[in-house]
């Protein structure tokens, strides 16, 4: 069983924490390299395509329709993009620069919520320092937007299950 010292709302707080820990690392990585194939150019152009012909359903990506990966992700760096002004490096990799740290204080509350909250502040601090993680983190791909989207879908599941 695990004890709260400090009220209903410390795992708000632990979260919060843990989120602004994670962008401050992880965000001032966004700029200072140019897109790496083959994912983030492929991206870019999508991004760009859309933009500039107004097709967010079926983008085209050398006269065909793209549907290898789901469209949240162009979706989300269209809409950074066209608010930023232009298609770049940084604007490419704002939504998983943005979505990463929100997936691990989910992490943490289905941890503490499964397992306690030492736990949880444990998975959540072996998620945000893991090598892959960061570097996925300052990628433009959909993985980390569909990790995001797996946990939090795990987090209602579970959530839903004990009520």
């Amino acid at each position: 069983m695990d004890m709260e010292p400090t009220g209903n709302d410390r795992p708000w707080r632990d979260r919060l924490i843990i989120v602004a820990a994670c962008c401050l690392l992880w965000l001032p990585l966004l700029a200072g390299r140019v897109l790496w194939h083959p994912d983030e150019p492929r991206f870019a152009l999508l991004t760009l395509g859309m933009l500039q012909t107004g097709e967010y359903v079926a983008p085209l990506k050398m006269g065909e329709v793209y549907s290898s990966k789901p469209l949240l992700h162009l979706w989300a760096t269209a809409a950074v993009s066209a608010a930023l002004g232009e298609v770049d490096e940084i604007s490419m990799r704002i939504p998983t620069s943005l979505t990463a740290p929100l997936c691990v204080p989910a992490t943490y509350a289905l941890a503490r919520a499964m397992f306690g909250a030492r736990s949880g502040l444990f998975a959540a601090l072996v998620l945000a320092t893991d090598v892959r993680y960061l570097t996925q983190a300052g990628w433009a791909s959909t993985d980390i937007l569909l990790c995001f989207f797996m946990t939090a879908a795990l987090v209602c599941f579970h959530a839903g299950y004990r009520t």
